[in-house]
This record gives structure tokens, sequence and C-alpha cells, in this order.
């Protein structure tokens, strides 16, 4: 880690281009200026672990003793929290074989190719290889636009304005993986796109077992996927996966995967609370009921896109402005194989 003066000698050349992206009324998103642009490995390391150090405010207050053109640090420094607290909440990561970002146009077209358009032949040697076609199924990913404001709305130009500020940096990136999750957790328990016939099956009352865990992976399995990850709510694990999964070999097992909570047996397991994987008139503090448990093969099941990724909008001035600025992002998801996934659904 180095001191925050040398953060601002090693990136002078790159605020003066942050200054006039930011200037033009275009907000902030690295993509198109960052203090990190151009930086040799070393001193991105060190520029970025010293700002992760450092809260905004601590930051605001340092700059408050320099120059002007030092303020155009906090628009990174804000992008590289957004983007931190967002993995909170945002499950999407986790889930997806991959998240794509940045390609060219407005949509991204996925082709997924039916497997078995693929078949080898036996051939004999010296002779023409038989020709083959091969069949697809063209998937769109259209991101939707979403924004949420960071209401800090006071005047930063005070020293206490800008108290709070990190507080809410937090809590709209949480929001963003918020709602990120759930556009994600939509697509995939209702296979929109991609190949093949989603696996669905129906719970006990109330209530998901191991047994229909099992079931659900050789739903998978019986079209050539191999389960590998579940999401699920803690309520369908009270009653009564856990309780019915106790004792065998491999539940909770040492090896959890970053992100995940548990093992069961090759599944990895994330529990989550998202209003989609439960009953929509489940009040908070209640009981969830109907709960919603998906059992999948990640590699196979959904690929995310997303686009402009945590871009700061309504933010011009590079102090002033936070109490106007406002997070956007794009994202859309498309499933890839319907089949490698079944839904457990609670009657």
């Amino acid at each position: 880690m180095i001191s925050l003066q040398e953060v601002l000698g090693k990136t002078e050349k790159q605020r003066k281009t942050v200054r006039d992206v930011m200037d033009g009324g275009a907000g902030f998103h690295p993509e198109d200026a960052s203090i990190y642009t151009g930086q040799n490995l070393d001193d991105y390391y060190k520029i970025k672990e010293t700002l992760r150090a450092v809260s905004v405010r601590k930051l605001i207050e340092f700059l408050g003793k320099g120059t002007t053109l030092g303020n155009y640090l906090i628009a990174d420094k804000i992008h590289d929290d957004l983007v931190f607290y967002v993995s909170q909440t945002d499950i999407a990561p986790l889930i997806n074989a991959q998240v794509v970002e940045g390609w060219t146009g407005a949509d991204l077209i996925v082709n997924v190719v039916d497997d078995e358009s693929y078949k080898p032949h036996f051939t004999v040697a010296g002779a023409i290889s038989p020709a083959e076609t091969v069949n697809a199924t063209k998937c769109t990913l259209t991101p939707k636009t979403f924004t949420v404001a960071m209401p800090i709305g006071m005047d930063l130009e005070e020293d206490t304005g800008y108290a709070l500020v990190d507080y809410h940096v937090e809590q709209a990136a949480k929001a963003v993986g918020r709602l990120s999750t759930s556009m994600m957790l939509e697509v995939l328990l209702a296979p929109p796109d991609g190949v093949g016939t989603a696996n669905t099956l129906a719970g006990a009352a109330d209530e998901t077992t191991y047994a229909h865990v099992l079931n659900a992976m050789s739903l998978n399995g019986d079209d050539l996927f191999i389960s590998d990850t579940m999401v699920m709510t803690l309520e369908a694990w009270r009653h009564s996966c856990g309780a019915t999964a106790a004792g065998i070999p491999g539940v909770m097992g040492p090896e959890v995967p970053p992100g995940y909570h548990i093992n069961l047996q090759q599944l990895n397991v994330r529990f989550c609370s998202d209003p989609l994987l439960h009953l929509s008139t489940d009040v908070a503090g209640a009981v969830m009921t109907k709960c919603k448990t998906i059992v999948f093969d990640k590699k196979a099941a959904l690929l995310t896109g997303r686009k402009r990724w945590m871009q700061l909008e309504n933010y011009v001035d590079p102090v002033r402005d936070i109490a106007g600025a406002v997070v956007s992002c794009r994202q859309d998801s498309v499933t890839l194989y319907k089949d490698a996934g079944c839904v457990i659904t609670e009657a």
C-alpha cells in the first residue's frame, strides 16, 4: 500500500482524462476513463489497495486540502466500492459459468448448439469424412436498464455533508445486487430460451426433502447434465432438506467454494431469500411457503450479459454532485440448455 499523496502522483495524467470525460457530461464509467488506465501492474495494485483501505469520506477530507484535480480520484473510488459491495447480494457471477460484458452493439446473439447435432462416425483411413449439419438455437441478450439513486441529498461542501456517503454507496450497491439476482432468477425459474425442455418437480406440502433434490438431479442426469449447483431458501433447507440429508456423506463438507454456504454432496449450495423463491404474499418475518429450489448444471444452464455496469450518472462535478448521483446498470440473462436445470416447487 502507498500513501494518498503517492496515488496523486501516479495518476496525474489519468485524472486529467477523467476530468475531460466528466466535464463533457457523460457521467463516469471506467470504460471511458479511469485512474487505472495505462498503469503498470505493480502500480495498479498499489493504487487499488490504497483506495480500498480508505473510505470515501476520508478521501474527500484529504483531497479538500489539495487541488481540485485531485477530486477526480473520487469517481473511481465510488465505482470500486459499488463493485465491492454489490457482491454481498448479487449472485449472478457466482451461479453463471460466465458473465459477459462489453460486447459491440445493443444486443448479444448467442447460438446454442444442440449436442445431438454432433455425431462421430467411424471412417476408413484416407476416406472423406462425412459432413454434418449442426442445429443451433439463437438466443438474444437484450440488456434492460435499471437505476438507483444515492439519496445523500445534502450540500457536500459542508464538513458534515459527506458523513454518510459511504453508507449510501453501500446501500445502493446492495439494492443493485438484489434486483440483478431477481432478474436472473426469473429467467432460471422459467427458462424462455435455448435448447431442450425444462425439468420440473413437485415437492411436498410446504416441504422440500433430500429425496426431492436427488430426483431433480436424476431428471437433469437423464438429459445428460451433471448437476453441480443449487439455490434454495433457508426455509426449504430447514423443512426439511437439511434434516432428511443428515448423515449423508459430503453434507456441509469443508471444501465450500467462495460465495456458497454449504456443500450437499457434489452440489454447491447458495441460500437465497429472493421473493421469487417463495410465495409472493409471504410477509417479512413469517415462515416462507411454497418454496422453490433450483438444481442445475452451472456450466450449461445460464448466461448473463451486462453493459456499462455500475455507471455513475447525473454526476459531473467530482464532489458537489455526488449528492445527485444515480447508479445505472444494464443486464439480461438467457438460458442455454433448459434441461440442464430442474425447479422443485412445494405444493
